[in-house]
């Protein structure tokens, strides 16, 4: 019989450290439904790339920032000039901020689980503690139904059909290229 190491030891360690509180029995259910995500992630990325020819998030599959790199990046990314009327900033809007955690879903970086507006909007308060983004869960919530908005990054690509939606794929295409240089 073949051995196969399918979990990586060193993220496995530090699943645990991440979360000490759980027994062993709620240890293990709260590492299946990660693996159940992170194989959900997988299939939709591979469906997206079969039915859309190339997948143009492909070359930002592999990266894993640290939260400095995210800091720096979304920095570059808030000074930003929105290209079609350079009076504004990229980011001109708080449901914009949308886009930001769809890729920062994307890149593992925040759950897609329930709570994952709140925990974005932490994890941004917790890089900028001495910035007032103004961004709270709720400015989140009302895009977060409409579609494309709905679906995990990758399955926007093929729902692009409105100058919105396009708007919405360059902010979180133009942060993935930030994070790639």
């Amino acid at each position: 019989m073949k051995d196969y190491e399918l979990i990586n030891e060193e993220q496995l360690k530090r699943f645990r450290m991440d979360h000490p509180h759980l027994d062993e029995v709620d240890l293990m259910a709260q590492l299946n439904i990660e693996l159940a995500q992170q194989l959900h992630r997988i299939k939709a990325r591979r469906c997206t790339a079969t039915t859309q020819g190339a997948d143009p998030l492909q070359p930002f599959a592999a990266l894993r920032p640290t939260p400095e790199q995210i800091r720096t990046a979304l920095l570059r990314l808030l000074d930003m000039r929105c290209p079609e009327d350079s009076s504004r900033k990229l980011i001109y809007k708080k449901s914009h901020w949308l886009a930001v955690m769809r890729a920062m879903q994307f890149l593992e970086v925040v759950s897609s689980n329930y709570g994952a507006r709140q925990e974005f909007v932490d994890y941004l308060h917790g890089l900028f503690p001495d910035k007032n983004l103004g961004i709270m869960a709720a400015n989140l919530k009302s895009i977060e139904s409409e579609s494309p908005f709905n679906r995990m990054l990758p399955d926007w690509y093929g729902r692009l059909s409105s100058q919105r939606a396009k708007y919405y794929w360059r902010i979180s295409i133009t942060l993935l290229e930030c994070l790639s240089r």
